[in-house]
């Protein structure tokens, strides 16, 4: 019997990881010309995050070595209107000199309660200015 129960056993916990439910892989980053929209403020579930549009906006990123980085301003979505990106405030200061850039949301990772890049400040603030 008890070669019985060690088999079941082993095969239960090979199988749990098939089993558990994973999220939808985040969209690849817009590519240079890919045409990006606005996603209005809604429930939708971002792939890959597991956290609406609704409450993506107005979240801070952090950079990998804790550092905040800046503040989500929109969603964008692809032609299909599915999220690909976001648009991030970064510079400036007491909100003066900001400026937005575009992230691909498969950068974005959502470590314990805060979503991070592995970027630093000097590198985000270093792309070219979102003109929406």
């Amino acid at each position: 019997m008890k070669p019985t129960f060690a088999i079941l056993f082993a095969t239960t916990l090979l199988a749990a990881p098939a089993l558990a439910q994973q999220s939808p892989a985040p969209a690849p980053a817009p590519a240079a010309g890919d045409v990006l929209v606005e996603i209005e403020r809604d429930e939708t579930i971002v792939p890959g995050l597991g956290i609406s549009v609704d409450e993506l906006e107005d979240m801070r990123i952090f950079g990998a070595n804790g550092e905040e980085i800046g503040e989500i301003d929109d969603v964008l979505g692809d032609a299909a209107g599915q999220p690909s990106a976001v648009t991030l405030e970064v510079g400036g200061f007491l909100g003066m000199g900001e400026r937005e850039v575009v992230i691909g949301l498969d950068e974005i990772e959502v470590i314990g309660l805060r979503l991070t890049l592995n970027r630093t400040r000097e590198q985000i603030e270093a792309l070219p200015e979102w003109a929406d």
